[in-house]
């Protein structure tokens, strides 16, 4: 039988060879390069020649199914070097910003003003904590009215 390397080989073999199973119980480690993102990638005949492909998006593909368009894929483990595609689910982007370490998902798991007050207003410009929204409407009241006030005086 002859023997496979490099670029020869199918893509399915040199994905496996890249991988560290022990690194981490249950996560599948990427050994080989990342890109600047921090993703692992490979590259992939396609047509005359070839391409790069992120190795948690062949993962996904060869495993569990084609990604759908609008889709992106989320690293449930949050490590963007691991490929178990057990570890990996196909979520809109939006889905997958709320999911990560991101200034929307953090603003969206905040529950309290700074003050400490539970948002309980929702408004077009986002949420509010009622009680610090009427205290700064009572203040712009008072202060447009007594300007107001002075000038009829």
């Amino acid at each position: 039988e002859r023997l496979r390397m490099g670029k020869h080989a199918p893509p399915e073999e040199r994905f496996a060879e890249k991988i560290d199973f022990t690194a981490t119980p249950g996560c599948w480690s990427w050994t080989a390069w990342l890109d600047r993102d921090g993703y692992g990638f490979m590259t992939v005949r396609s047509g005359d020649g070839w391409r790069k492909v992120r190795a948690h998006r062949f993962s996904y593909e060869y495993f569990k199914e084609p990604i759908l368009k609008g889709f992106t894929i989320d690293h449930v483990c949050r490590n963007r070097r691991f490929v178990n595609p057990q570890h990996l689910e196909a979520v809109t982007p939006h889905e997958n910003s709320l999911r990560g370490d991101t200034v929307i998902a953090r603003n969206v798991a905040k529950t309290r003003c700074p003050k400490g007050h539970l948002y309980d207003l929702f408004t077009s410009s986002g949420r509010k904590c009622r009680r610090c929204h009427n205290e700064r409407s009572r203040l712009r009241y008072h202060r447009i009215k007594g300007k107001h006030h002075s000038l009829v005086s």
